[in-house]
C-alpha cells in the first residue's frame, strides 16, 4: 500500500528542518562600523556650503529651502530666484537624522537630543538641547545603519553619538539587518 503525502505538507516539513540548521558562526566579515562624536565634537556651527553627500530629507521655509544631510547637519539654500537657487551655508548639526522648522526655529535630532536652533545669515545659535530626548536612540535609527543590509558593528552608547557609518572588515561581528 503506498501512501501518498500532499506536496504542502512536504514542503512545511522541509521548511521546519531548514530552520533548524544552526546558522554558521561568522568570524569576519565585510560591513560598516559607527563613527562617533562626543563633547565639543557635537557642537552645532555655521560652515561654508558643502557638496551633497547623503539626503534625507527637505523643508521649504520662504524663501529658503533646508535639506538634510544624514548624521551631518542641514544646507541651507537661498531660494528667492527659483530658477537659480544659491547656496548660502551649511548648519553642522553631528548626528541629525531628523529635522523641522517652525516660528523661525530649527528643530532637529542630534543623536539622541533634541535641540533647537535660529539661524540668519551670518550665525546660528543652540537655543535648547533636551538631552536623550528620544529615549536613548535617536527616532530615526541610532541603532543600526538606514539603508544597509548585512553585518554592521552594534552601537555602543558609551562612545558617543553615531553620526556616520564607514565601511570595515568587522571581527566576530554580533549585529546584522536582513
Amino acid at each position: 500500500m503506498l501512501i501518498r503525502i500532499p506536496y504542502g505538507v512536504l514542503l512545511c516539513a522541509f521548511l521546519l528542518l531548514l530552520g533548524c540548521i544552526p546558522e554558521a558562526e561568522v568570524t569576519s566579515a565585510e560591513g560598516v562600523k559607527p563613527i562617533y562624536a562626543n563633547g565639543d565634537e557635537l557642537n552645532i556651527q555655521l560652515e561654508e556650503p558643502r557638496e551633497y553627500v547623503e539626503l534625507s530629507q527637505i523643508v521649504y521655509a520662504h524663501p529658503y529651502i533646508l535639506i538634510g544631510e544624514l548624521y551631518q547637519g542641514i544646507h541651507i539654500i537661498d531660494n528667492t530666484v527659483p530658477a537659480n537657487p544659491e547656496k548660502l551655508m551649511f548648519i553642522r548639526i553631528p548626528g541629525s537624522t531628523s529635522f523641522t522648522i517652525g516660528d523661525g526655529v530649527i528643530y532637529s535630532s542630534s543623536g539622541s537630543d533634541l535641540v533647537t536652533i535660529e539661524f540668519d545669515n551670518d550665525s546660528v545659535q543652540e537655543r535648547s538641547r533636551i538631552e536623550a530626548y528620544f529615549g536613548g536612540f535617536d527616532a530615526f535609527d541610532q541603532e543600526a545603519p538606514p539603508n544597509h543590509s548585512g553585518f554592521f558593528e552594534c552601537v555602543d552608547p558609551e562612545k558617543g553619538i553615531v553620526i556616520g557609518w564607514q565601511e570595515a572588515t568587522l571581527e566576530n561581528p554580533e549585529c546584522r539587518t536582513f
